[in-house]
Formats: structure tokens, sequence, C-alpha cells
């Protein structure tokens, strides 16, 4: 197949579904408006490898004001429409439906899958009516839209006809993130070589509220004073993540990582003891997978997005989101718990073991992109191309 793949190409998933798809000997253009993407490491690598193409147009920066997003968006539907009529994929996927899904959907070229990100149909579309309608017109431009749990299936169901919609959970690769012994070189190197750590792999953004974690440290730490805490990801409230750490006096209980490189976080996870995500609003969590493959104990906010994956006491702990004291308790439980936190992590191995195999769900996403090209293929040229 000759696709083209329109999106940031700053997330996990990116990485999985383009490297997936050159793995498949397929001819891949990753088209990035994204400043970020052009020192990724994973498209640096690939660069030269025989069927990827990079074009990146970093654009993003313009669009600081109303004007401004306005003039990003006619910009970038023109640069992807000149480049899909250069390219002539057999398909063009676009990646969150209120950035490249409308950008795709004005170009009008066919086929088209959309892949749903999470709070492009959760949150976004609650924001206003024309909003809502621009989600709407992006989502029933497409001819199948990928979406990858309950809730987000439902959003999206609100807003297009559920026929185009296929569900299948963007999985996590068990063999690279599996329960392992704890790795005491990281730990040695992060100078925590016998403390319990907690780790939160969230961006810093206020969807993720990552804040509620900091607020909680203050109680875990009257109870379990040798717990630490690691933060990876940075993001726009980094620096008032970092002032409240401050302010609360824990500075010396938490590392601000940064961001850290996909291939090395199997060894983060072997080197913690528990996982937290408190997000206010989510689809399926990579993060949140790659942990529970990882053997670790979760303590997640009990948002749809995590209850399909988290149940309460089995294979993990769930709390009310934005609640930093009951997330302090959990906390606490499973810090203290040895045998309820080695029970909770090797039932959340089992959980994903059962329900997020990345091998078959990528299955289903190529055999849905082969079925898309033959239908096409099968319309008239002007319909399998441009509307």
């Amino acid at each position: 197949m000759r696709v083209c793949y329109a999106h940031d190409g700053v997330s996990c998933f990116d990485h999985m579904f383009v490297e997936y798809l050159l793995n498949s000997n397929d001819e891949l253009h990753l088209v990035s408006f994204c400043q970020e993407a052009r020192s990724h490491p994973m498209w640096l690598r690939l660069r030269g490898s025989p069927r990827f193409y990079f074009h990146c147009f970093p654009t993003n920066k313009l669009g600081n004001n109303r004007v401004g997003r306005l003039i990003v968006l006619i910009a970038n539907t023109i640069l992807l429409w000149l480049l899909v009529r250069k390219i002539r994929p057999q398909v063009l996927i676009s990646c969150t439906v209120t950035t490249y899904g409308l950008y795709s959907a004005f170009t009008h070229y066919r086929p088209m899958a959309c892949m749903v990100w999470g709070s492009d149909v959760l949150l976004y579309p609650l924001q206003s009516s024309f909003v809502r309608r621009a989600v709407s017109f992006a989502l029933n431009s497409a001819d199948v839209v990928f979406v990858d749990c309950e809730n987000v299936r439902r959003a999206a169901a609100a807003l297009c006809p559920q026929p185009k919609l296929i569900k299948f959970p963007w999985a996590v690769d068990l063999e690279k993130f599996h329960e392992s012994k704890t790795s005491s070189i990281l730990r040695a190197q992060l100078g925590l070589t016998s403390n319990p750590i907690v780790i939160c792999t969230r961006n810093h953004e206020s969807v993720y509220a990552v804040e509620t974690l900091i607020q909680a440290i203050p109680l875990i730490i009257r109870k379990v004073p040798e717990a630490r805490f690691l933060l990876t990801g940075s993001g726009s409230t980094t620096v008032a993540l970092r002032r409240l750490a401050n302010r609360l006096g824990i500075r010396d209980y938490v590392q601000f990582l940064g961001w850290i490189d996909s291939s090395q976080m199997p060894s983060y996870y072997a080197s913690c003891d528990v996982y937290v995500s408190p997000s206010l609003s989510d689809g399926t969590s990579a993060a949140l997978l790659e942990a529970m493959a990882s053997g670790l104990p979760v303590v997640v906010s009990a948002i749809p997005g995590n209850m399909e994956w988290v149940e309460h006491g089995k294979n993990g702990l769930l709390f009310p989101a934005s609640d930093h004291v009951a997330l302090a308790e959990c906390l606490v439980n499973v810090l203290r718990d040895k045998g309820l936190a080695r029970s909770l992590g090797t039932e959340a191995r089992r959980a994903v073991e059962i329900g997020a195999d990345l091998r078959k769900s990528l299955a289903i996403f190529r055999r849905t992109l082969v079925s898309l090209i033959e239908r096409s293929s099968h319309s008239s040229s002007t319909y399998a191309r441009w509307r």
C-alpha cells in the first residue's frame, strides 16, 4: 500500500502505526505540521529508509489566537491538498479529528480514514456548537473512523453514522513491556536504590491533572516517608507543577525527568513499584497499558477510558478524578501492602494479555485499510481519489 499518514508525529501511537506499516512493506508518507517532529529520534532514525518519506511543515506555532488558528487551518489544508495531489496515496490516514481530520476533510481526498484521539470527540465538541459541527463534518467526511475504546465510540457515534466506526484497542507490545525484575542500574542512576517509587508518565497538560498527584504527595509521605515520585513528560503546566511541588515542600521527593524516549520506558516501569494516572479524560491510555503489561499495580482516576481496563481491587485501584485525598489513600495502601501490590500487578498483566494484544489490534487496522482500498478501487476513479 501507498499510505499518507497525517499527524504531528510525536505520539507513541504515531510510532506504533507508522512502524507497523513500514514493517508490512508499505510505502509510508508521514505529513506533520509540528516543529518538534523534525528532531524526533524516531523519524531521524527512519530517514533514508526505503519506503519512508517525511514531510514536515512547522506551522503549529503560528496559531496563538483566533485569526492565527484560521490561518493555520487554511495553510495546512492547502499544504496537505498539494501533497496528496503529488503523492496520490491509496489511502489517507488523518489523526486527531479537530486538526488533521479537518485538514483532510477539506481536501475531499478519498479514501480517507480518520483516527479519533480521545479529547477530539470527548471534550472539544462540548466547547461550542461550532466546534461540534466541525468535528461532525470531519468524521462524516471519512470513509472509516478508528476508535480505541467504548466511551470514545459512543461519543463519535453521536456525531457520525455508526457503521463507519471500527473499534480496537491501540494496544501494547507484550514482548517489549513485560513483568521483569527491578532495574537496579536505573535505580542507582536515579539515586533511589531502596525507595519505593511511584511513576506518572502523563504529559503536563490540564486534561491529565498531574497536580492531583503532587497535591497527594504530602499526605503519602506522612505515612510512607521513604516513597519517591517520578514524573516524566512535559507540557504547558510543567512550570506550574514545579512551583506547586516547591510550595508544598516536597521538591526532594519528586523528580521531573522530562521527555523519555519510548525505547527506555520498559526500564523505567521495571524500576518502579506503582503507576499513577490522574487524568480527567482519556480513551485507552497507552501508558496505562504499558504499565499493566509490565506487571505494575496501577492507581488511576475512575473515568470511563480507565474503567474499561481497571477493575477496582482486582487489577488496579480507582479513585475519583481530582480527589487527591482518595489518591493518597490508594497509594498508601499499595505501598504498604506488598501482597496487594503483587496481586494487582499480576492481574493487570493478565488483563492486557487477554484484551490488548498488539498483533491482533494492528491486524484489524491493516485489514480495514486494505478493504477500504479495495472498495475504492471498484468505484470510479474520481470517487476513489477526489470528491
